[in-house]
């Protein structure tokens, strides 16, 4: 039973590093809770700003394998509906443009 191979000693790293990144997680998520949806439409809304941040923040998201289906609800909840379909489709323009550039 001493004897433990390099595929179960991976195995055990594996396990480890998925038990302390949910601690991790967990702990943040009690630390710095999520603003609620009054105050992220507040801070998107009360700015001329909030727009162009968000469709920044989208694009540059767009870049990587993050659910976009989650930041286009966020911005219909956000900005409402009409306004959140002109946001959403500015930034995966942009988004995907970069993307077209990039892998050029």
């Amino acid at each position: 039973m001493g004897d433990v191979t390099r595929e179960q000693r991976r195995a055990i790293y594996r396990f480890a590093a998925l038990v302390i990144f949910i601690a991790v997680a967990a702990a943040a998520a009690w630390l710095f809770p999520l603003p609620s949806l009054g105050e992220l439409q507040g801070y998107f809304s009360n700015t001329r700003w909030g727009p162009v941040l968000f469709v920044l923040g989208y694009a540059v998201l767009t870049l990587s394998p993050v659910p976009k289906n989650v930041l286009s609800i966020g911005a219909g909840a956000v900005f409402g509906f009409a306004a959140g379909i002109g946001v959403v489709i500015a930034a995966a323009l942009l988004g995907s443009t970069a993307a077209f550039w990039l892998g050029r």
